[in-house]
């Protein structure tokens, strides 16, 4: 998919996240909608005209971004796998995250008035983030209800009047009035330092603010030990579930708030899944907010290993808050010594791996081969305490390189201890007739469409898991992903095929890498990988 494919993902697709509105307008689903002021935007004296005017919100004044962007010679562009607007103009290169209450400018954080939204399929954001973003000069007339973007240092003469313009829908994303009192959905935003107090619900497609006053009943409940209670409108969090009662003026007179949270140790995380040493795993919401000792961070900072509490909407188990649980200033001891025998030889059927580490006494202890076993339990030696011992026996067809040993020791005042041992492991106990299988097409340096064939021999019967993965740049950022993976099976002569037909986000000139691997009927690694480097049109 080229740029223009990009623009038109930008357009569409997203559903508006909106945030607390001004009081006018903050009258919530069941008040009537006051239509904004036709804004105005005028880019260096030059009128713009938008399918989506600007809007007023918040009493803040947003702007599509895409028009006033590419007026000013931007180049606009979308990431569909991180839901990021990507642009450039000049040397600068901007990229914003759609809900995100903070951009990025040439890497540097930009915090904005209130963050993106997206209304009528467009981007939406605050005058001021212009002002830092592309180095504009912004202002605005309130009485005349007029935006002036100015790059070049030329001044919008006064008598100029704005053309006649196509009538515009210029309203705040709000919902029209629904005729139930009652409405049900996913909190999105909680304002509950003012008076009244504010709460955004997105129920379905429609987005609703309703004023949170001293007489409003909230209750909140666990929904997965059914404990609950009254609680103060700062107790509710993006992504609870909720059921608002609310009178005409918009007025909520209950909420009835559900949530869930579930507590444990990360045993991998990606930038959509985490998933929990207990095998479950859970989507993060695209507004996922991370807080590691009481500060938000970003989302990259998880690692597997730390402790957290996921806070998840109910209903669709997304997760919308994670806390990354800091262990208790400790006065025990660290992991002294990790061994590993034998050592210095490859491992083959029938060898016992033995770890030993020596740390706080009374701990609880596992051992992990990077890339092919984990979570191997370790017992504290009787009348040895702190040291702790696991083992592992090696099975035929397994098969791993250069593999560090990872223990990790809890101790029973909750501190996560990690050591590596200081030499490697390599187990070679594939059959002798599972060597690496080989990729015949397409040869390294070639170019391919989509769809095209992986083909490649391998002994009769062995099943080979094919990958392929792509990255390509985008203006000036890269943008990577994978079209999949196949296990397929060499037939009779040892040939076997696999067809990549997947839409990669980027297309043209794109870098792609194809990897095979025999594995056993459990999908355990059994040889060595061979790869090919391609071109992806």
């Amino acid at each position: 998919m080229g740029l223009t494919g990009f623009r038109r993902l930008l357009l569409g697709g997203l559903l508006a996240i909106a945030l607390a509105a001004a009081a006018a307008v903050g009258a919530g689903a069941q008040a009537p909608v006051t239509p904004a002021p036709y804004v105005k935007v005028f880019v260096d004296n030059q009128p713009v005209y938008f399918d989506q005017p600007a809007v007023i919100v918040a009493g803040r004044v947003l702007v599509p971004l895409r028009g006033v962007f590419e007026r000013l010679g931007a180049i606009v562009a979308w990431d569909p796998t991180t839901e990021t607007v990507l642009a450039q103009r000049g040397d600068t290169r901007i990229a914003l995250r759609i809900g995100a209450p903070q951009a990025t400018i040439n890497g540097q954080a930009a915090l904005m008035d209130v963050p993106a939204l997206l209304v009528g399929g467009r981007t939406m954001v605050p005058l001021r983030f212009l002002s830092q973003a592309l180095g504009a000069q912004v202002s605005w007339d309130a009485a005349a209800a007029t935006v002036t973007v100015t790059s070049q240092q030329a001044a919008l003469p006064p008598s100029q009047t704005f053309p006649a313009a196509p009538p515009p829908v210029a309203q705040v994303p709000v919902a029209p009035a629904p005729s139930a009192t009652t409405t049900s959905g996913t909190v999105l935003h909680v304002n509950a330092t003012t008076y009244p107090a504010q709460l955004t619900v997105q129920a379905g497609n429609a987005v609703y603010t309703y004023q949170v006053v001293s007489t409003t009943s909230i209750i909140r409940t666990n929904a997965m030990t059914g404990a609950g209670g009254s609680v103060a409108l700062s107790a509710l969090r993006p992504g609870d579930q909720v059921q608002v009662t609310a009178d005409p003026q918009g007025v909520a007179q209950s909420i009835r708030a559900t949530y869930a949270a579930v507590s444990g140790r990360i045993a991998a995380v990606t930038r959509s899944v985490i998933v929990l040493d207990n095998g479950a795993s859970y989507r993060l919401s695209p507004s996922v907010q991370v807080v590691r000792g009481g500060a938000a961070v970003d989302r990259s900072t998880l690692q597997p290993g730390e402790q957290v509490t996921l806070r998840l909407n109910p209903q669709t188990n997304d997760v919308w808050a994670v806390t990354i649980r800091q262990p208790a200033a400790s006065s025990e001891a660290g992991i002294a010594r990790v061994t590993v025998t034998p050592a210095n030889r490859p491992l083959v059927a029938g060898d016992v791996l033995t770890v030993t580490a020596t740390g706080p006494a009374a701990g609880t202890a596992r051992f992990a081969i990077a890339g092919f076993r984990s979570g191997l339990p370790m017992l504290e030696q009787p009348g040895q305490p702190g040291t702790y011992v696991g083992t592992y026996t090696v099975q035929p067809g397994d098969f791993v390189q250069g593999a560090v040993v990872t223990v990790r020791i809890t101790t029973p005042g909750g501190a996560l201890l990690t050591a590596q041992a200081p030499v490697a492991v390599s187990i070679n106990a594939a059959a002798a007739a599972e060597a690496a299988p080989t990729i015949t097409s397409p040869v390294s340096g070639t170019t391919v469409g989509i769809p095209f064939i992986v083909q490649g021999h391998a002994a009769p019967g062995t099943r080979v898991r094919v990958t392929a993965n792509y990255s390509g740049t985008v203006l000036l950022f890269t943008v990577n992903g994978t079209l999949g993976t196949q296990t397929v099976t060499a037939d009779r002569t040892g040939t076997w095929q696999a067809t990549f037909s997947g839409e990669p986000t980027v297309r043209g000139g794109v870098a792609l890498t194809i990897t095979a691997v025999a594995v056993d009927a459990a999908g355990n690694v059994i040889s060595p990988q061979s790869s090919v480097s391609a071109t992806l049109q």
